[in-house]
């Protein structure tokens, strides 16, 4: 995608801040999706025969949410890119990002200077910027279902 502008950098910036939370997303999905599976007990019958496995009907039901689909999809290549950055600037990105650490905490850490950090998150960008933008519009799908769970929380709290 080549060198990454100011506007396409706050994307990046606004999906990373966003990834661990669409990590908890998808093991959460992955959760209820369990819980939906019956005990073999009360499944349904295959065909007259016997029930279903409950680990195939947990398998089965991942393989066709589309929100578990999509979220793993965005966990595979967020995490395939950072795994891409050299370990210096996976370090930067992490502590950024992930840990919330300001420049200067990062610099006192690290044992670098503000240019190093500047450069190593600099660089990440170009790297980051293509497989962001592939899963973007998913990110903005898992955004808009966030807050529109978070309303229908408020409405039923405050009801």
């Amino acid at each position: 995608m080549g060198a990454c502008g100011f506007d396409e950098r706050r994307i990046v910036d606004g999906v990373l801040r966003d990834f661990p939370f669409i990590c908890l997303g998808m093991k959460q999905r992955r959760e209820y999706l369990l819980s939906t599976c019956a005990p073999a007990g009360d499944a349904p019958r295959v065909q007259g025969g016997e029930a279903s496995p409950i680990a195939e009907r947990f398998m089965e039901r991942l393989a066709f949410d589309v929100e578990y689909c999509e979220l793993s999809a965005v966990v595979e290549t967020i995490s395939d890119a950072l795994q891409d950055l050299s370990a210096s600037m996976r370090s930067v990105v992490e502590g950024t990002f992930f840990r919330g650490q300001s420049t200067q905490e990062l610099c006192a850490e690290l044992h670098v200077g503000e240019k190093w950090i500047r450069l190593r998150r600099s660089l990440s960008y170009d790297v980051l910027c293509g497989p962001v933008f592939r899963v973007y519009p998913v990110v903005r799908r898992w955004r808009s279902r966030e807050r529109m769970r978070r309303e229908e929380a408020m409405r039923t709290l405050c009801g």
